[in-house]
């Protein structure tokens, strides 16, 4: 059992952790917790799902599968549907996908030369 500092949650993990491979740096975690408020989801969609969703996602790992893994499971048809919250991650992956590309091309503007601007 751990506690989220910040959060009234508990966690209850039946599996073991991401690897260090799959975990998100802490930089990439900001984003999406700031990306979530941004987008007014926080309230609907728990962040500590949506940091595990974007740990396991690569792995093919599902949205029920995450909440599971992390002890939410049961949350999931309680606060919100699972099609509504879906949906709000479908709408979060969206935007998390496109501030990472303009990411990427604020870091290759600032590096190339000021003549090829």
């Amino acid at each position: 059992m751990t506690d989220i500092p910040g959060s009234r949650l508990t966690l209850v993990v039946d599996q073991p952790t991401p690897s260090a491979r799959h975990r998100l740096p802490p930089r990439e975690q900001a984003k999406a917790l700031r990306l979530l408020r941004t987008l007014g989801l926080e309230a609907d969609t728990p962040p500590e799902l949506v940091l595990a969703w974007l740990e396991r996602r690569d792995g093919g790992c599902s949205l029920p599968e995450a909440a599971r893994q992390i002890g939410l499971g049961n949350w999931l048809g309680i606060t919100t549907s699972l099609a509504d919250l879906t949906q709000n991650l479908a709408r979060f992956e969206a935007a998390y996908a496109l501030d990472s590309v303009l990411d990427s091309l604020t870091t290759l503007v600032e590096q190339s030369p000021p003549e090829s601007r």
